[in-house]
């Protein structure tokens, strides 16, 4: 019970009210940067980019929407 309140707790506080992590909003952008990826990789649980928002939307499908060819470097960076 105590990890699934610690669980709930992290979630809370990674989530925005749109239940977007901060992969989420750096995904959605025109133009994500992968200075940053790097640092979220670095500093979040990898399994936060599992998480799906209010919409039903993992990360990733932000990605794939604003699809680029930056974005496919930033896509390989994350596996």
């Amino acid at each position: 019970r105590l990890c699934i309140e610690n669980l709930q707790d992290e979630m809370e506080s990674l989530m925005d009210e749109f239940g977007m992590t901060p992969f989420h909003v750096l995904f959605s952008t025109a133009e994500p940067h992968g200075e940053l990826l790097e640092v979220l990789l670095d500093k979040l649980p990898i399994y936060v980019l599992s998480w799906k928002d209010a919409n039903g939307k993992l990360a990733m499908d932000y990605l794939m929407t604003n699809w680029t060819q930056e974005n496919k470097m930033l896509l390989q960076t994350t596996f």
